[in-house]
């Protein structure tokens, strides 16, 4: 008779227990779902994480993610420049001596946290790169003046940028002695290449086939790399580089020629002036001198026919157009009251834009040495400037820390 009181208490209480249960699972289910809710997969997988749009998911090589978020100015210009109305929106007109009248500020790009040294247009003219002081490289988008990465890793100050032809790829180059390679579909680090000579990477340039690069160095050095690997291809000692002279050559001008068969670099030093080189790729060929001055090279770019080349020197406040052929001097543009760190030719070639320590931002025209403008807006040192491919529009960037998109818009 226990044993039977002890069975039925036994039963008793291992149905109490799956009551409980059932009613907390009825009240704790993790899957419960309102009529109003969409309905899980049929595996009943948590849901997936919600991406931003346009936020790239983090990979080993990309610690830190770039960071997308804009700041205040470029965050209110984008709302008020929907997709629509940017498709719609007049893009500008190009930049002629003509209607130089009608060019204005069309966006102040806030964000950088220190002096912007860098400017550079993607190919198709859609984005622009900037690099600064504050160890960042940030991503615009040209429409809208909207901030669409901010690429973060290096240890030091950005000195150099430059796009694939394609425009696909970016690569930044340090003070901190390394080339940074990224991703521009979603702004993730494909590569970080210690380089050889770990000293500034002064100078970057993509070839015209996009297949190499070349970074630029302080020592007397200019290497070439492969793109698809960063694998060194080969390494160009600069003449003079060491001996007797009493300090390194730094490069500050580099750039393939248009054929892409030779590579012009610009060097100097303080105690012994400059020159301006052209080494073929494929071989070790002796290098051609084009320019032999006791000034340094400060900035170098060839004209859109490939014909001249503009020639900043340092620290002077006059610039030149040279031969491509035999460096002899085209047109002397004099004008700044002091030193000219950057140039940039109209895709024409008909016009160059020019900044320096004295604040100004001059236009000339190419031809004839003449001034034809003067886009003065920052209240300090201008250290790049650039001109989109399509021509409607001139990027400055400053010691301010900011960066001006100027166009032109007619009535």
């Amino acid at each position: 008779m226990e044993e039977k009181k002890t069975n039925k208490k036994l039963w008793i209480g291992i149905a109490a227990i799956l009551i409980i249960i059932v009613v907390l699972l009825i009240i704790l289910n993790p899957f419960r779902q309102s009529a109003a809710e969409p309905t899980q997969a049929a595996d009943n997988n948590p849901p997936a994480a919600v991406v931003q749009a346009d936020t790239p998911a983090p990979t080993a090589e990309s610690a830190p993610p770039p960071t997308e978020e804009p700041t205040a100015e470029t965050a209110e210009t984008a709302a008020e420049a929907t997709p629509e109305s940017v498709e719609e929106a007049n893009p500008g007109e190009v930049l002629t001596a003509a209607n130089l009248d009608q060019i204005q500020e069309a966006y102040v790009l806030n964000g950088h946290g220190g002096d912007v040294t860098e400017i550079t247009f993607s190919p198709d003219g859609t984005l622009l790169a900037s690099a600064s002081v504050d160890n960042t490289v940030k991503v615009w988008n040209t429409a809208d003046g909207s901030l669409r990465y901010t690429l973060e890793g290096h240890a030091d100050t950005v000195l150099s940028l430059a796009f694939s032809p394609e425009g696909d790829l970016l690569l930044s180059g340090s003070r901190d002695g390394t080339v940074k390679k990224w991703q521009l579909s979603d702004g993730t680090l494909i590569d970080s290449i210690s380089r050889m000579h770990p000293v500034r990477a002064l100078e970057l340039a993509f070839s015209p086939d996009g297949n190499l690069f070349a970074v630029a160095n302080d020592i007397g050095f200019v290497e070439l790399r492969r793109t698809d690997t960063g694998i060194l291809f080969k390494t160009i000692v600069q003449t003079d580089s060491f001996g007797y002279k009493e300090d390194f050559v730094s490069s500050w001008g580099l750039s393939f020629t248009p054929d892409g068969e030779s590579i012009l670099v610009g060097a100097g030093r303080n105690c012994c002036g400059s020159s301006l080189r052209v080494y073929d790729v494929d071989t070790y060929v002796e290098s051609e001198i084009l320019i032999g001055m006791n000034v340094r090279i400060r900035d170098l770019v060839f004209a859109p026919d490939g014909e001249s080349i503009g020639v900043v020197f340092l620290p002077l406040s006059v610039f030149w157009t040279v031969d491509a052929q035999d460096g002899n001097m085209i047109e002397a543009f004099e004008g700044h009251s002091y030193m000219v760190n950057s140039i940039a030719f109209s895709p024409d070639g008909s016009l160059i834009v020019s900044g320096g320590e004295d604040w100004h931002i001059y236009i000339w025209d190419t031809s004839t040495g003449e001034i034809l403008g003067d886009l003065k807006s920052h209240e300090a040192a201008i250290n790049s400037v650039a001109f989109s491919p399509d021509g409607t529009t001139i990027a400055i960037a400053s010691d301010d820390a900011t960066v001006r998109l100027w166009k032109v818009y007619g009535d």
